[in-house]
């Protein structure tokens, strides 16, 4: 469990430089300096002062509660964004732990949690999903599609269920999308969400299609009231997952 704590740790802290990165519009390897974007090898930068961060700086959680939530070079604050989201991927982590176990699987699990809490946050931030993020949680679900073959052994059945997975997802989320743009004269379904929906059948299989669907259905009306009935919800929501990106 301490393990998974702090990988857990380590990957909400990965998943928030993923985020600031591409929400600054920054290399996600290297960093970006104004409007040049120059490529630098160089860690990361103090958003205030853009002075390089030592290790000590980027420890998960402790750092921000040894600094007091305040730069150590300028004393600017840092958003409480960053140790929430540290926790919460350590809990996501204990989580996975207790469901899969100290697995193979778990690790496959662990190593998508930072990409889905990234597009997560761009999404609510910017109402875009990075095609990187999209990328690289597709070819993790490759590589544990690629794992379950060679743990079960049967390559025809997996592809079945995984890929067939992607393919159903992503011809029902096709369909969807081109039905409610007919019917509501707008586009409801972007191709960002057609893609997720995608790589999700990917992981989760054909079986997992109606749970999936009635979940995120329920889910999308329920947020579709919530920002209805208080208006300020969907901006409360957005705030709260504001980055320091002065």
């Amino acid at each position: 469990i301490i393990f998974y704590i702090c990988i857990g740790a380590a990957l909400g802290s990965f998943s928030t430089f993923l985020i600031h990165r591409v929400i600054c519009k920054y290399p996600i390897i290297g960093i970006g300096h104004g409007e040049t974007q120059q490529v630098s090898p160089h860690r990361s930068l103090c958003p205030s002062c853009e002075h390089r961060l030592s290790y000590l700086d980027l420890i998960p959680f402790c750092s921000w509660i040894f600094l007091r939530g305040k730069c150590r070079y300028c004393a600017s604050s840092i958003s409480r964004f960053y140790p929430l989201s540290e926790l919460l991927l350590v809990i996501l982590s204990v989580l996975v732990f207790f469901t899969f176990g100290a697995s193979i699987s778990s690790f496959f699990v662990l190593a998508g949690l930072p990409i889905l809490y990234a597009l997560l946050v761009v999404d609510i931030r910017t109402r875009y999903l990075p095609d990187v993020f999209m990328f690289v949680f597709a070819l993790i679900g490759i590589f544990f599609l690629c794992w379950r073959i060679y743990d079960s052994g049967d390559i025809l059945a997996n592809l079945k269920i995984y890929g067939g997975g992607a393919a159903l997802f992503l011809g029902v989320s096709y369909t969807l999308s081109t039905f409610m743009k007919l019917v509501l004269k707008r586009q409801a379904l972007g191709l960002g969400d057609i893609k997720l929906f995608g790589v999700t059948g990917l992981w989760l299989g054909v079986a997992a299609l109606p749970n999936f669907l009635i979940l995120s259905g329920a889910l999308g009306v329920l947020m579709a009231l919530i920002c209805r009935r208080w208006g300020g919800i969907q901006k409360m929501i957005q705030r709260s997952f504001r980055l320091d990106l002065r």
